[in-house]
């Protein structure tokens, strides 16, 4: 609930910053615009935007890493209670091998959710978002053409 009410205002808060931008005054012809604020702002702008969407995700509630030693290896990840609206995502810790990472969750009710993959030290899944996510062992499965060891972690959020 916490999560679609954040989402709720941020949608609010830009539909009204669109509205209000619309109906600001052009410059005048002689008005010079300062290109440095400009980027400034865009800059912030995506920065703030990366921000709220980690915010987004809410608490992790449980995760963990572990090092992998070269193709695929497994991470199990304990969620000690049930949660109602949980996200699940993975990430690459540490590689020195740029090659594709894919990743898939088995939930302790059998149920197998693909994460997608990722490439290289520090990228991630997109977050998979479970209506509801039973408490027990989520177990992670990673595989890829990597031939050294490569870290991985694994989180499940509020």
């Amino acid at each position: 609930m916490k999560k679609r009410f954040v989402a709720l205002l941020m949608t609010l808060a830009l539909a009204i910053g669109f509205t209000t931008s619309a109906f600001a005054a052009e410059p005048a012809k002689s008005e010079t615009i300062n290109l440095t604020s400009v980027s400034e702002e865009v800059d912030s702008v995506s920065a703030s935007e990366d921000v709220s969407t980690r915010a987004s995700l809410g608490d992790v509630i449980a995760g963990g890493a572990t090092t992998i030693y070269g193709g695929s290896g497994t991470l199990t990840v304990t969620l000690p209670s049930g949660n109602f609206w949980a996200d699940i995502v993975a990430q690459i810790g540490y590689t020195d091998q740029n090659s594709v990472v894919t990743c898939s969750v088995l939930t302790p009710n059998g149920q197998t959710i693909s994460l997608g993959s990722m490439v290289g030290t520090g990228s991630s899944t997109y977050s998979r978002e479970l209506t509801y996510a039973p408490a027990g062992n989520y177990t992670f499965y990673f595989s890829s053409g990597i031939t050294t060891p490569y870290q991985v972690a694994a989180f499940i959020y509020d």
